[in-house]
């Protein structure tokens, strides 16, 4: 016959031990905690990289405005060798952050200050195109419209700085 005692120290248990589960929970967190910070770190250069690549994508597009619109400034309908061009030249303002030029954009000859003026400015962190306005250093705020062309909720842009090259 066996000794009921000496069987009890022969029985095996099957499972963990509490302090098994414990450390398994342990460096089961510090494993998560190291993921989720790997993915945060992902999340935040791919936040980023947008806003990097929504700046630039705005950018060239406020210059592509710009150069195509300027490229037009002088264009008269009339354009003779050897007559005057009342469109003028190209006017940057005293601080440089402003451009004003004309051409003749309705086609009939003869500028007309409200149809055939344009021009380009800083004005509270946004370029602004200017679609019927004076000249930038004799501003009408009765007949001058400005629009913005950049959002300042988006960029800030701080400095504008136009500078003519002569040939």
């Amino acid at each position: 016959m066996k000794n009921k005692s000496a069987s009890i120290w022969t029985i095996h248990h099957k499972g963990f031990s509490l302090v098994e589960l414990m450390i398994s929970l342990v460096i089961g967190g510090v494993v998560m905690m190291g993921v989720l910070k790997v993915y945060a770190t992902t999340i935040n250069g791919s936040i980023h990289s947008l806003m990097l690549s929504r700046v630039s994508q705005e950018m060239r597009s406020v210059l592509d405005i710009m150069k195509n619109d300027i490229q037009r400034s002088g264009y008269w309908k009339d354009a003779t060798m050897d007559g005057d061009n009342p469109f003028g030249d190209i006017v940057i303002n005293n601080t440089k952050n402003c451009l004003s030029y004309a051409y003749d954009a309705n086609n009939d000859g003869n500028l007309d200050p409200l149809d055939d003026e344009f021009g380009f400015r800083l004005n509270n962190s946004a370029v602004q195109i200017r679609t019927n306005a004076n000249a930038c250093d004799n501003p009408d705020t009765a007949t001058d419209i400005w629009q913005n062309i950049t959002d300042p909720d988006t960029v800030t842009i701080t400095d504008l700085i136009f500078t003519k090259i002569v040939d």
